[in-house]
């Protein structure tokens, strides 16, 4: 596709939020963003996931946002940042999840738990996957030991709505781990949360 036609079509989304227009940008572009997400993540819901992100922010921000070069450029150099977060919150997790396993093995030796590291990182993944984008963002930088106004500031959210997402999303976990973890020792929630709102709850 000739990408100053494309170009063509986001001046008409920009000025007149054609929504025709911008469907044509999606089945021009899509294709290749997939591609290039799948290369990187391996994985084809996530990688669908993070286009239809790109997209929506594209809409979202049709008004504000400014595109120097070509549009289909702009694109992939969003979702490159996007991979990039995905990976950086894939880190936080891991060495959340490490330092949430010293903490539980200071009470308890972890072969009696009878839950294994990568078991409680795909539950833990699952869980967050369910939770509004802003409140597993928060969530993430507070395990990544950023203080509240770090991340209000980072998000552009209120302090108390930084704090109002983390209860939340202690509330959802408390709720909805133990049925998870009902199979496995009657320790093993407890000293999990624990864990996390040890690490949640720093000063």
């Amino acid at each position: 596709m000739d990408q100053a036609q494309i170009n063509s079509w986001w001046v008409e989304v920009r000025t007149q939020s054609n929504r025709k227009a911008f469907d044509r940008i999606y089945l021009s572009t899509w294709r290749n963003l997939y591609a290039q997400a799948w290369r990187r993540v391996e994985d084809e819901d996530v990688a669908k996931d993070m286009v239809q992100d790109v997209f929506v922010k594209l809409w979202e921000g049709r008004h504000s946002i400014t595109i120097t070069g070509t549009v289909p450029a702009y694109l992939h150099a969003v979702l490159k940042n996007r991979i990039m977060d995905y990976f950086q919150s894939e880190n936080v997790l891991k060495s959340a999840l490490e330092r949430a396993f010293l903490i539980m093995e200071s009470v308890v030796d972890r072969s009696e738990l009878g839950l294994s590291y990568e078991e409680t990182e795909g539950i833990l993944e699952e869980e967050l996957a369910k939770m509004p984008k802003n409140m597993r963002e928060t969530f993430l930088l507070r395990l990544d030991n950023q203080s509240i106004p770090m991340i209000a500031q980072s998000l552009n959210l209120a302090d108390q709505t930084v704090n109002n997402l983390l209860t939340e999303a202690r509330r959802r976990l408390k709720e909805n781990l133990p049925r998870r973890f009902e199979n496995h020792h009657p320790q093993y929630v407890i000293l999990f949360l624990y864990a996390l709102n040890e690490m949640l709850t720093y000063n």
